[in-house]
């Protein structure tokens, strides 16, 4: 493996930590040191690496430990550069290390060995998702780890990294201040050695890249004593079989860094701190349905406790962020969402509230940042492209914390736009296109808001324009300029002309010119059709001009494809008196041939599905001729017809000539002593494979019997399956297997993003009875890190594997559907019903059939109302909208 896909930002990274180790008065490393500083500079890292040998050697000899750390940062540096798999060489280095080195050096080596690991996944993770597990094989090669294997490593490290946490927590960081970098953090949020190696061993658990094979019992975090006050929390007895789950390390780790930081009554600082992680990481991974209403009640009892020290704003803040997380659940349109509408409301009070009360803290520079968030100002607008002439028309305008907008309606020439755009782009467009548009008129509108700081729209109406070519500007300000304002404009044409298009059987394409108003054809339109040729003369695209049509009675005209002409993208520019019309999308003109041609197809028939080694394949064959139309048989018909092995080599063939009724037939002796698998039968227009195998009758069948009863989750399901001879005897005492996937369904409208992973909740063994029948019991637990809902069911596949006393195995599966909702309703009523038809004989509620079924679609009985309503009629025609509906509204329905 090429190891120098561990990048040196990894590197500079470690020596940012390690590099500055306590000052050595030794002049041996010093003087050592400044060598490999000149060696490096001048890009001899062969040479250097010569010198860092030579310092570790004499590190192990005079037992310094914070050399050799040094000194292994270095051969990581410079071996990865230029040699083979030295990372995993290190790595190993570092681990014999760290089993000799003294505490503290040691948990040191065991936390830099953790971080190594990781760093190893994250540059090899593609190498390690298909991996499958080894057992009892002694495997000391990194590079053949599976990813359990490595994440396995690396929480042992980071273990041994605190085993001795008593002797870490009498260690202050003060005495390794060259050895920590507290970013961001203030230094008494890290005030022991423990603390700093635990919340790095924390921010590793809460990593959710990994994804590890989880057992039948893989741990969650369900109780509320997760969101429970500090003193509960750590008194709880967290236990779990799935020792790989990095969430169940984190509690127990989070459990002794609280007692710890409990037992410290000054600083209260770091308390709150890693109380606040230990939220934010339940927040994050809980699977409770009520964990939003638990955090936001957990956060505020944590900070009505502490709400007279300063860090206390670091809560204030985490409540702030919580608030405006959950307001982009916000939709103006579904009402269900309502409760989050005054969530940024909250969420902005308490950030002033904060840089009111605790300006000089970090978390009142956070807050800043999330006020000028929630602030942002934002204006859009949507328009149609093309607009009926003399016709008020609207445009949706989109905002958010704008209370009033400016809209002016400006002329320009259609031809100057497009040579703008062609020149410039940006802001430089806007201020040519604004310059060079003649004002029509100019209107402005209150924009009715609710002070939630949240996106609206609303519909406004534009007075009646005649035809041409308009811009429409909007903007926050009379002057619609950009700089520390808002403005936005489109380009939209007013035009009486419309025009739909068919692409003919020959490739050519037929117009039709219509009345927008109207939709009546319209005769003597000029249509001038035009494609783009690219110059490399003028280097850029220009435009080449076709044949001119004008419309006929019925409003049509079509450009012709032509045999032995190149396919080009016609667009087409429509021209009335004063009206024009460009169109929207080219039409791809191509010649296409239409001539019938046939072609045979032979179809084979075997008698078997499988033979053994020497057995005869019989064989039959029908050939069709098709035009595609019309089918015939194919008689008289020669064809050479071949058996070919699993290495696709030529085993015999056979000429055969089809018979009267385009049939025909022949055989094939298989040989013995070729490899068994896919055989097959070919001809040159038809194939067929077969399997030779070395097979053995089976003796018994398995198959699962009807399920029983109707299901719910959590509840116990009960199935059974029989196991029967094919002589007809019941096949008793034999072992069953069987295994039990898990995998969630969802059956609502939309399905995207959806993780459908299967898991494996249950795996045992049984006996068949005296009836040859067996039972297999399991609960129907659901995967709670899905919310509840009622389109949300699981599939639960049973895996049957019979085995009878002469070790002959037989397998089925059967799935069974269980959720939250146990019912369905079937209504299978068609849209229209002729009220005339004589079948129903005035009495259609009596031959509606409605179907009620469970998950698994039997059928059960079930009660209900049924309620028919009549629907009004429309008592006008309305266009639909061409974009969804606003929120506000400006104007009477």
């Amino acid at each position: 493996m090429n190891t120098k896909i561990i990048t040196l930002t990894i590197t500079a990274f470690l020596l940012a930590i390690f590099t500055n180790l306590k000052a050595q008065d030794m002049k041996f490393y010093k003087n050592n040191w400044e060598k490999i500083d000149s060696l490096e500079q001048k890009g001899l890292p062969k040479s250097a690496l010569e010198v860092v040998n030579e310092i570790l050697a004499q590190a192990k000899t005079d037992n310094n430990s914070e050399q050799l750390i040094k000194s292994f940062i270095y051969r990581l540096k410079y071996k990865n550069t230029n040699e083979e798999n030295a990372f995993e060489a290190l790595c190993h280095e570092l681990d014999s290390a760290a089993k000799e080195a003294t505490f503290p050096n040691n948990a040191i080596m065991h936390s830099m060995l953790g971080d190594m690991y990781w760093w190893y996944y994250q540059s090899n993770r593609y190498k390690f998702r298909n991996r499958s597990n080894t057992v009892n094989f002694d495997n000391t090669d990194m590079q053949t780890w599976t990813l359990d294997n490595l994440v396995g490593e690396i929480i042992k490290n980071y273990t041994l990294a605190l085993v001795n946490k008593k002797g870490l927590q009498k260690i202050k960081v003060d005495e390794y201040i060259e050895l920590v970098k507290f970013g961001s953090k203030a230094k008494n949020l890290r005030p022991t050695l423990y603390d700093f190696l635990a919340h790095k061993v924390i921010d590793f658990y809460s990593n959710t890249e990994i994804s590890l094979s989880k057992p039948a019992d893989n741990f969650e975090l369900k109780e509320e004593f997760y969101f429970a006050d500090s003193q509960n929390f750590i008194i709880q007895d967290i236990n779990s079989s799935d020792t790989l789950s990095l969430h169940f390390h984190a509690q127990h780790l989070l459990q002794d860094l609280l007692k710890f930081r409990l037992s410290d009554n000054k600083n209260i600082d770091a308390l709150i701190d890693v109380d606040l992680k230990r939220l934010k990481f339940a927040y994050a991974h809980s699977v409770h349905n009520n964990k939003h209403e638990l955090y936001l009640q957990a956060l505020k009892k944590l900070e009505a406790k502490h709400k007279t020290t300063d860090f206390s704003a670091e809560i204030s803040l985490s409540i702030a962020q919580y608030y405006y997380n959950l307001s982009n659940k916000y939709k103006p349109l579904e009402k269900e969402t309502d409760k989050y509408k005054f969530y940024k409301k909250t969420a902005h009070e308490i950030c002033n509230s904060v840089v009111e009360k605790f300006p000089k803290t970090n978390a009142a520079e956070h807050c800043k940042q999330l006020i000028i968030s929630i602030e942002t100002h934002n204006l859009a607008f949507n328009i149609e492209s093309v607009v009926a002439p003399n016709s008020v028309f609207s445009a949706k305008i989109s905002y958010r914390n704008t209370k009033k907008v400016y809209i002016r309606a400006a002329k320009i020439d259609r031809l100057k736009y497009e040579k703008i755009a062609n020149k410039h782009y940006g802001e430089k467009f806007y201020d040519k296109v604004k310059k060079n548009a003649t004002k029509i008129y100019e209107l402005s509108h209150e924009l009715p808001t609710d002070n939630d700081f949240n996106q609206h729209s609303t519909e406004i109406l534009l007075k009646e324009l005649p035809a041409g070519f308009y811009v429409l500007f909007i903007s926050d300000n009379e002057a619609f300029t950009y700089k520390k304002a808002m403005a936005s404009y489109k380009a939209f044409t007013v035009s009486n002309l419309s025009y739909i298009k068919q692409q003919l059987y020959d490739g050519s394409y037929k117009y039709i010119v219509l009345n927008r108003t109207s939709g009546m054809p319209i005769k003597g339109v000029s249509c001038q059709s035009w494609y783009s040729k690219y110059s490399y003369s003028k280097r850029k695209y220009v435009t080449k001009l076709g044949e001119k049509y004008i419309t006929d009675n019925k409003g049509s005209f079509t450009i012709n494809s032509k045999a032995g002409n190149d396919s080009k993208n016609w667009n087409v520019d429509f021209k009335l008196a004063g009206d024009f019309l460009a169109t929207i999308n080219s039409s791809n003109v191509y010649y296409q041939r239409h001539e019938k041609h046939s072609t045979v197809s032979t179809t084979f028939f075997t008698d078997r599905a499988i033979y053994r080694p020497g057995q005869s394949i019989y064989f039959k064959g029908i050939s069709i001729r098709s035009d595609g139309e019309t089918n015939k048989i194919e008689t008289d018909y020669k064809l050479k017809v071949t058996l070919k092995d699993v290495n696709n080599q030529k085993v015999a063939d056979l000429d055969v000539t089809t018979n009267e009724y385009g049939t025909f037939s022949g055989s094939f002796d298989i040989p013995t002593g070729l490899l068994n698998g896919n055989f097959y039968l070919e001809c040159y227009n038809g194939s067929k494979y077969i399997s030779v195998e070395e097979y053995k009758r089976p003796k018994f069948e398995v198959e699962m019997l009807p399920f029983k009863g109707n299901y719910l989750l959590n509840d116990v399901v009960e199935v059974e399956g029989k196991a029967v001879s094919y002589s007809g005897a019941a096949l008793s005492d034999a072992n069953v297997k069987y295994r039990i996937i898990r995998t969630p369904k969802w059956s609502g409208w939309w399905y995207w993003g959806f993780n459908s992973a299967p898991t494996e909740i249950k795996n045992g063994e049984v006996k068949t009875n005296d009836s040859g029948i067996f039972e297999v019991k399991f609960d129907a637990l659901p995967d709670l890190s899905f919310p509840e809902s009622e389109y949300l069911s699981f599939n639960y596949q049973i895996i049957i594997d019979v085995t009878d006393i002469n070790g002959e195995t037989q397998s089925t599966t059967k799935n069974l559907s269980v959720g939250y909702r146990a019912l369905q309703v079937s209504l299978p009523l068609s849209g229209l019903i002729n009220r005339n038809d004589k079948k129903y004989n005035n009495k259609i509620s009596k031959l509606i059939e409605i179907g009620t079924y469970n998950l698994n679609y039997e059928h059960i009985a079930a009660k209900g109302e049924i309620k028919i309503f009549k629907l009004k009629d429309v008592p006008q025609a309305i266009r639909t909208r061409y974009w969804t509906r606003p929120d506000k509204h400006l104007f009477k329905k």
